[in-house]
């Protein structure tokens, strides 16, 4: 949640603002190079097209949606616009338009310290660099017991400001939309210090339930997750088994406290990684009854999408969630969000903070604009249609390039979105009688709304996409 693996923070200050051609062998081998060129000419023919039938079957289902997420930094000045009519309409367009409903909330190690080292970061007494450097990661403990919570030992200044400033905000117009506001704290350690969290984990547990007491007193809300540690073992020397460890002190420390909240692990900075993190996060005794949610981060990608497919079997097997929580580059696009869904079947997924270059949208500082980026143009396709509770359905395709999902909303409204990698034409089967509306985005145009299509039961409805994107049909009425 802090800015790493070559991130910068610029992306979100000005909001809120990773051979030579083999010579030929022989002949023979020329020749087959020949004719794989050619095919490969005809495949990628500006004028070829594709033309797929689609089928759905709503008997076969796979994920239930949980909420499209952002995330909220720990170093909160790089939301210093946050007054600005410019930031509420950022605000406004992410929830009403695009339907965000889940925030990662950044909270961190430093937190339990005798010093509140936060007000002198906020009036800029204390630079940001040293302010990570220093504090962010420096944890003190309370006290020798874990079953006594000192108050003073626990400094809560940046979650207050995260709360005043922007989950309230956004909480409130989520529940204007009739929906609920899914929030979770994400901790998070780049640093070492002579007392960690993870060598003691009633100690850890004693940091939350302060956190969640007082966030009760407060706010009269407490988190609805827990991300255990943020990227294991990346900078820090949080196991498997210390996150088991972990969850299993925790879980029964606020439970009998009287707080169920979620458990997200192990949100491993290699997406690969996640199916043995999670397979030794489970041996521990006691962990698994919490554990809610596999999280995964994509900034490596060991064993691609047969990776990807072990993350959704595991969460499959242990009737649990599974959820891609951070991957802030140019890279993270529809393409990832649509294989995230299909293959990773996410129930919740993160594009990114909530602006800046990756983000959702940006804001211009000279005119104060607030514009939806290029790339959650494309996203919003999805965003905006599949709603929390929405499960998806199987959905065939005769023609892998016109690659669909399909949803069924709470209301019982279908959603179907259709990946396309050439322009096409469709018919889908299987819809229920009703209005359909249908939009589709590309790189060139955004957000055509074609004419609605009145369907009878049965009959099947037809459509055409004319350049690489993403077209959505959803029923209206």
């Amino acid at each position: 949640m802090v800015h790493h693996h070559g991130r910068s923070g610029d992306d979100t200050l000005a909001l809120l603002i990773k051979s030579e051609p083999r010579k030929r062998k022989s002949k023979r081998n020329y020749c087959v190079c020949l004719c794989v060129f050619a095919l490969l000419a005809i495949n990628c023919s500006p004028n070829r097209t594709a033309s797929a039938t689609i089928s759905l079957n709503p008997s076969i289902k796979y994920q239930t949606m949980a909420g499209w997420e952002a995330a909220i930094l720990g170093t909160v000045l790089d939301y210093r616009t946050h007054k600005t009519p410019a930031f509420n309409t950022l605000l406004e367009q992410a929830v009403d338009d695009l339907g965000m409903t889940r925030l990662q909330l950044g909270v961190y190690a430093g937190m339990e310290h005798p010093f509140d080292s936060a007000p002198g970061y906020l009036s800029g007494a204390i630079s940001e660099r040293d302010w990570r450097k220093k504090y962010l990661f420096d944890s003190v403990n309370d006290n020798a017991d874990p079953e006594v919570i000192n108050p003073n030992g626990f400094q809560w200044t940046t979650l207050d400001w995260e709360i005043d400033n922007l989950v309230l905000r956004i909480k409130r117009r989520v529940e204007a939309r009739g929906e609920k506001l899914y929030a979770y704290v994400s901790y998070t350690d780049y640093g070492s210090s002579p007392f960690e969290h993870w060598q003691n984990p009633p100690e850890y547990a004693e940091f939350m339930l302060a956190l969640f007491e007082h966030m009760q007193t407060k706010y009269g809300f407490v988190p609805d997750g827990i991300n255990v540690i943020n990227e294991p073992g990346y900078h820090n020397d949080w196991t498997a088994a210390a996150i088991g460890k972990v969850i299993a002190a925790t879980g029964q420390r606020l439970a009998s406290a009287g707080y169920h909240p979620d458990f997200l692990a192990p949100s491993t900075v290699d997406m690969g990684q996640a199916p043995a993190f999670f397979d030794a996060i489970v041996a521990v005794p006691g962990a698994s009854q919490y554990l809610k949610e596999i999280t995964y981060h994509r900034y490596d990608q060991s064993g691609g999408v047969g990776r990807l497919k072990q993350i959704a079997d595991r969460a499959e097997q242990h009737g649990i969630r599974t959820a891609m929580n951070e991957w802030w580059t140019p890279k993270n696009t529809y393409r990832t969000l649509h294989e995230d869904l299909k293959i990773g079947r996410n129930s919740a997924w993160q594009q990114a903070a909530i602006g800046g270059q990756n983000g959702y949208h940006s804001i211009d500082s000279n005119t104060g604009q607030v514009s939806i980026t290029s790339k959650t143009k494309l996203m919003r396709q999805y965003y905006k249609y599949i709603r929390p509770g929405a499960q998806r359905i199987e959905a065939v395709t005769s023609d892998s390039a016109l690659d669909p999902l399909a949803f069924i909303n709470k209301d019982g409204g279908y959603v179907i979105v259709i990946k396309a990698e050439l322009a096409g034409t469709f018919s889908v089967t299987n819809l229920p009688g009703g209005t359909y509306g249908i939009s589709y985005t590309t790189d060139t145009e955004f957000d055509v709304n074609l004419p609605d299509v009145l369907l009878t039961n049965g009959q099947t409805l037809g459509g055409r996409i004319p350049a690489i994107g993403v077209i959505t049909i959803r029923l209206k009425s």
